[in-house]
């Protein structure tokens, strides 16, 4: 498996950013391997910071990444978040 940005940080400081925020995955139906993963860091209130993404190579292509953003939206909307920087996103989908 190729590394991922989770890969090339400490531990204990990605344990911590990771118990600090929202944390949102995608899992393939009949294995439950996760494929996709994204980590908002948020007020739950005003704003969210859509960051560390990332949606394995082998289900790219297939609305993985589509359905992870969409639940990060209504997740954060729940909470009345209305303001989301997402601007990864030119560089993930190539726009």
């Amino acid at each position: 498996m190729r590394a991922s940005r989770h890969d090339r940080h400490p531990a204990p400081a990605q344990d911590g950013a990771i118990e600090g925020s929202l944390n949102f995955g995608v899992y393939e139906k009949v294995s439950g391997e996760q494929v996709a993963y994204a980590r908002v860091i948020t007020d739950r209130a005003t704003f969210g910071w859509l960051c560390d993404v990332y949606v394995d190579p082998a289900v790219r292509g297939k609305r993985a990444g589509t359905a992870l953003v969409a639940a990060v939206r209504d997740e954060l909307g729940s909470y009345g978040v209305r303001r989301i920087l997402q601007h990864w996103m030119a560089l993930v989908f190539g726009r």
